[in-house]
């Protein structure tokens, strides 16, 4: 049997959140906006202690799901302000 717990996350525009998947990485995010009507953007900050810049990824402003490396978010609402998202954690 598979028990699921989840994370809601909400940012504002410039706001970031880290979010720990249970193994040894976290992953720190920031939301970016949106550029255009269309189009949302989150930022990957870098991992500290690593030689790496943050990158911007975008995606459509209709998602409803995203990956983000090894971790998949539902996007529950997207506005240039503002994003909702849920981390679902899979407990095995």
């Amino acid at each position: 049997m598979v028990n699921n717990d989840t994370i809601d996350i909400s940012l504002y525009t410039g706001e970031e959140t880290t979010i720990s998947t249970g193994l040894i990485e976290n992953y720190t995010i920031i939301y970016a906006g949106m550029p255009n009507k269309d189009t949302f953007s989150i930022v990957r900050k870098p991992i500290p202690g690593f030689d790496v810049s943050g990158y911007n990824l975008f995606f459509p402003a209709n998602a409803k799901e995203i990956r983000l490396d090894e971790i998949e978010l539902d996007v529950l609402k997207v506005t240039p302000e503002s994003i909702l998202l849920k981390y679902v954690i899979e407990k095995k």
